[in-house]
């Protein structure tokens, strides 16, 4: 039986959506609140991430100039033997002229 304006759907309507829209805000509030963390231990995950990385650029760098060191040495070296291998080559070649000279 109804009576005055007010249907009992109507009034339960309002009712369920009231706490339905309560429920939902509540829901989206823990929903952002949820989201909110993880994307903090996200923000946080990679800021540790990048300090290793950043780390291991210094180490790399370092061992980068290292390396050049060492390249230089051996090609100054290179150089080195090559000039000695040449004038030998020429001490060579004298000897072999007086040899024939000789001869």
């Amino acid at each position: 039986m109804v009576q005055g304006n007010d249907s009992p759907e109507v009034h339960s309507e309002t009712q369920l959506d009231d706490c339905a829209s309560s429920s939902n805000d509540d829901h989206d509030n823990m929903d952002a609140y949820a989201l909110n963390e993880e994307l903090s231990m996200v923000c946080e995950n990679l800021l540790e991430k990048y300090q290793l990385l950043k780390k291991k650029c210094f180490a790399l760098k370092e061992e980068n100039k290292n390396l050049s060191s060492k390249l230089d040495v051996i090609l100054q070296e290179r150089d080195e033997i090559s000039i000695e291998r040449d004038s030998l080559k020429s001490q060579f070649n004298l000897a072999l002229n007086e040899n024939k000279i000789l001869n």
